[in-house]
């Protein structure tokens, strides 16, 4: 019964998408900020039939495919020039902003697409992990500090500054990561 009922609740809300995109395409953004039975294959061929980025993202984020969301956020935010059909997913504010919405159970995917913003605006991208938000907070500290080291040791060390002196974590490994880094800084400058 529950299994023809969500086949129903499918067809139901597939057609009445289909509608929306006949009728009047922006309808169809309304649809996608509450919860929905749409079929995804069927939502993702036509918005991009019809150009509706900014919808198909806000859809993938809706069914939880965060990762399909997060590609075509990166495809869009990494080209050379503003694609006409969607300047507004130029650079990476769109992709910092849905990283900065993911929980930290999903760190494994927030880091694996944070890399790009963070090399391409390195303040903006920070604030992935920065930002005074409970997200950003409870992220697992050990593995964001292992996954900035693997880019700079500057962000990592702007990250340990910031959760032993604002967020006032006492764990003595990152405190002996930071004053590591602090050395690796000072031997670096007396090189030069």
């Amino acid at each position: 019964m529950e299994e023809k009922l969500r086949e129903t609740a499918k067809l139901v809300d597939t057609t009445l998408f289909r509608s929306y995109m006949l009728v009047q395409p922006s309808l169809a953004g309304s649809l996608f900020r509450i919860p929905n039975f749409c079929d995804p294959n069927v939502v993702n061929e036509k918005l991009l039939e019809n150009n509706r980025l900014m919808d198909l993202v806000d859809f993938f984020h809706g069914k939880k495919l965060h990762r399909d969301a997060l590609e075509l956020l990166k495809k869009y935010g990494q080209a050379n020039e503003p694609d006409e059909v969607a300047p507004t997913l130029h650079g990476p504010e769109r992709t910092v902003g849905y990283l900065q919405a993911l929980q930290p159970d999903m760190i494994d995917l927030i880091l694996e697409f944070a890399e790009w913003p963070i090399k391409a605006n390195p303040d903006l991208g920070m604030e992935i992990f920065l930002a005074d938000t409970e997200n950003a907070e409870t992220l697992p500290r050990d593995k964001v500090v292992t996954f900035l080291e693997g880019i700079d040791v500057k962000l990592s060390v702007k990250y340990l500054e910031h959760i032993i002196n604002e967020l006032e974590d006492r764990t003595p490994d990152f405190h002996n990561r930071l004053v590591s880094a602090y050395i690796q800084e000072l031997q670096n400058n007396k090189d030069r």
